[in-house]
């Protein structure tokens, strides 16, 4: 079976670096995977990639303050 080529994109280059090595050891026969700190990295990138994760986080409060009014 061919492998499935992931990139993963994310500017915390330790929790890429992390991410990158929990999925190779628990799915190495089934996935090729490589991190990328910065998506214009990632661009650059000759490979064909399967899949790739753009990795995100929006951090809010809730309720707002314009929610209570």
């Amino acid at each position: 079976m061919k492998k499935q080529k992931i990139a993963i994109c994310d500017q915390d280059v330790e929790y890429t670096r992390q991410l990158v090595n929990y999925i190779a050891a628990k799915e190495k026969d089934s996935f090729e995977v490589t991190g990328f700190s910065d998506e214009s990295l990632y661009r650059k990138n000759d490979e064909n990639f399967d899949l790739v994760l753009y990795e995100d986080c929006l951090l809010y409060t809730s309720p707002s303050p314009r929610d209570l009014s």
